[in-house]
């Protein structure tokens, strides 16, 4: 076993573990409110909060991956709550952290079906493949985003497996053209072929229903895989195009009627063949959500509600973003090809030698980089995440680009580490990080108190909070007393003023004046603590390494140098390094009753 292994192994342990610690970095609220937040309520009948992507009159979310993502693992969670209240064991294992660490268990088990198809196409293109499967256990977009449940990581995935299975039959052409083949091995490989063809067809369809942006990543890879070989054009070409088309037909026909028929009967659009038979099924029986999503994001006023960026932001920014000096490196050569074929000598290109197969899959990966940045800038709305299937083109364009740069490949592979590492602590950890286990502890909270009295929970300048956490139950009169119902009032206030917060405040105060049985938590970043007097709240416990951008700390009064400090209270009391871990806190305040 050489160091790449060993380091690949190691990588994959860290995965593993920092998986179901489970990471407490909180990236965006569509990791949960796209996925987990749906499923729970109706696995887990929790009290949820379903946005408008899941309304059943034109849903534009399927909820087939959801489901099999996040479903089954909370499924088993449910059945294992089950057996302990059979056996009268006194443990609640629904609880946050065991809800996130389900959620992301199956994320966690596709990242690594990732790992295994990234070393298969390494070997198939003569790439050195541990050092491949390396670079992509080491990358933080594969250590967070793709152990998360965001759909942009089934997307991810299914574009791999796209890779994957149009590359393997594009080598079996290649070998079918060998001159030394048998019989046997020929009908072997039309199988093999006919298997991929399957594959292939029915991921295309599965990623359009997931997100109908995978076809922007699926067309070069796939436009390649139907026309490579039928240059240049003759009738014949015709034919064998028809042909596959036809090869790709059960593939679509299988997975559409898969994903329609699941969504149909979930959002309750189709209940079934009439009795007058299947031709009396009509097209408003089935919902098909990719149609309302293009519907919905074709309108740039809807776009603009979830904010305009440049449209260059993904091409500059973002890609750097994710891979570094990785992408850096892509661009470079990808240019320096450009003008070595614009301002080369003609002399050069007669004596080059004709592509070898990893020459020409390489040449075709970097159109499969480039081509849907390209395509995602012509929508205004972008964010890092929506490019994170491209790591694997990424990887084995640089290696195959820069495997043989010696002591330059040690530099950049050098950088690539560090500047993982830094993604690692941002995202996994300090962004937004302490909300889950603000969460967490206020869920320990109610569940201890039995919920036998109303309870307030204040969330300021924190990202959306996900309410299955929570762990509060639906209850309705069929499945509770009615003197067991929750009464749990969530007030997410956002990124709202200050005087919002004391209006919300006041409200609350009067709606509970007269009743004891109220009690009022607010949740904020520790940079706010100024806001909240000594005298009327008390200070139930900080989360560390919670970073918000919106919220940084004020230098002035973090150093103690602000000519009338007054904001915090902290400053005198504790010291640098304790000042430090406080900056990067999500404080829980509760209100201190009959103050004014």
């Amino acid at each position: 076993m050489d160091r790449w292994q060993t380091c690949w192994i190691a990588l994959v342990l860290l995965r593993i573990f920092w998986t179901l610690l489970p990471q407490s970095g909180y990236i965006h609220p569509d990791e949960f409110f796209q996925n987990s937040e749906v499923v729970a309520g109706d696995v887990l009948n929790l009290r949820v909060r379903r946005t408008w992507e899941f309304n059943k009159t034109q849903p534009i979310r399927s909820m087939l991956f959801p489901y099999i993502t996040t479903g089954i693992p909370l499924f088993a969670l449910k059945s294992i709550q089950g057996l302990l209240n059979k056996y009268t064991v006194q443990l609640d294992v629904i609880t946050t952290m065991n809800m996130v660490r389900a959620s992301r268990i199956m994320t966690l088990f596709l990242s690594f079906l990732c790992d295994i198809m990234l070393y298969k196409i390494a070997k198939m293109l003569s790439l050195p493949a541990a050092k491949c499967i390396v670079l992509f256990a080491s990358s933080y977009v594969t250590l967070i985003y793709y152990t998360h449940t965001f759909s942009n990581t089934i997307e991810a995935f299914l574009y791999t497996a796209f890779l994957y299975f149009v590359i393997s039959s594009l080598k079996l052409r290649e070998a079918s053209k060998a001159k030394d083949k048998k019989e046997n091995t020929e009908d072997d490989k039309a199988g093999e072929e006919k298997v991929n063809t399957i594959a292939l067809s029915s991921i295309i369809v599965f990623g359009i229903f997931n997100r109908p942006t995978f076809i922007v990543f699926a067309i070069v890879p796939f436009l390649y895989w139907m026309c490579c070989d039928l240059l240049p054009w003759r009738r014949e070409s015709i034919f064998k195009m028809l042909h596959r088309c036809w090869q790709c037909f059960p593939g679509v026909l299988y997975a559409t009627m898969t994903v329609i028929l699941f969504d149909s009967y979930y959002y309750g659009t189709f209940h079934g063949i009439p009795a007058k038979g299947i031709l009396h099924v009509k097209m408003t029986d089935f919902t098909i959500t990719p149609l309302n999503f293009l519907k919905y994001n074709l309108d740039a006023k809807n776009l603009a509600k979830h904010g305009i960026h440049p449209r260059w932001s993904h091409l500059v920014i973002n890609l750097v973003l994710l891979f570094g000096t990785m992408d850096l490196t892509i661009k470079f050569c990808f240019f320096y090809d450009k003008m070595k074929s614009v301002f080369g000598s003609q002399s050069d290109e007669a004596n080059a030698e004709k592509p070898d197969f990893a020459s020409r899959i390489t040449s075709v990966l970097f159109y499969c980089y480039f081509t849907p940045v390209v395509l995602l800038s012509f929508f205004p709305h972008q964010e890092p995440r929506f490019l994170i299937p491209l790591l694997v083109p990424a990887i084995l364009v640089f290696l195959y680009r820069a495997q043989h740069w010696g002591h330059l490949l040690h530099f950049l592979l050098t950088s690539w580490f560090f500047w993982n590492t830094l993604g690692c602590i941002l995202y996994g950890v300090l962004h937004q990080g302490g909300v889950i286990p603000a969460i967490g502890h206020l869920q320990g909270i109610l569940a201890n108190s039995g919920f036998s009295h109303t309870t307030h929970i204040v969330l300021y300048h924190t990202y959306m909070p996900p309410e299955h956490l929570f762990a509060i139950p639906a209850g309705n009169q069929r499945t509770l007393a009615r003197s067991r119902i929750p009464n749990v009032v969530i007030h997410d206030l956002a990124g709202a003023k200050e005087d919002v917060l004391k209006g919300t405040i006041n409200k609350i105060k009067f709606s509970i004046q007269n009743n004891a049985h109220h009690e009022v938590y607010v949740v904020a970043p520790w940079t706010l603590d100024y806001m909240f007097n000594v005298e009327k709240y008390d200070l139930v416990d900080s989360k560390s390494g919670h970073f918000s951008a919106e919220d940084f700390v004020d230098f002035e009064d973090f150093f103690c140098i602000s000519p009338q400090f007054y904001k915090s209270r902290f400053c005198d009391n504790f010291s640098f390094i304790e000042r430090l871990r406080m900056a990067f806190s999500l404080n829980i305040y509760q209100l201190i009753r009959n103050k004014k």
